[in-house]
């Protein structure tokens, strides 16, 4: 079964939407989510769906994942990416729920570097006016 890990109904149209205006401005787009599952393939097969663009995990650890947009823009290569302080508790509701090494949270978070080196942002034609402008302030 299929279901949607991603947004609640009333949600999701909103965030594809806000999504998508900064892919239009020519970004690249990242996508971090606490998604209450570690099934990665049916959060990542959600973005592409929702956003007609493909995706890649760049990490994860459990229910955790930040994903990065590949195609049509390309986000850069992930590395360096790990749990923050992985090791340092067990992971769900410990004492009071939370642990001060993941900023009171009952996880890890997630964190991955990208470099965007090899990248090349096709900005969209409005760019210059909008750099003409800011030059005038």
């Amino acid at each position: 079964t299929r279901r949607n890990f991603i947004l609640g109904p009333g949600c999701h149209q909103a965030s594809a939407s806000a999504m998508q205006e900064c892919s239009d401005m020519g970004a690249p787009s990242a996508f971090l989510c606490d998604c209450n599952t570690a099934e990665t393939w049916a959060v990542r097969d959600q973005l592409q769906s929702s956003l007609g663009s493909e995706w890649e995990l760049a990490e994860g650890f459990g229910i955790d994942h930040i994903y990065i947009e590949n195609a049509p823009k390309d986000a850069g290569q992930p590395f360096l990416g790990h749990a923050t302080c992985g090791h340092c508790g067990h992971v769900g509701c410990q004492d009071s729920c939370s642990n001060p090494a993941w900023a009171y949270a009952d996880h890890p978070p997630v964190e991955v570097a990208i470099d965007t080196a090899a990248i090349m942002i096709d900005w969209p034609a409005h760019q210059n006016d909008m750099e003409a402008t800011a030059s005038q302030s």
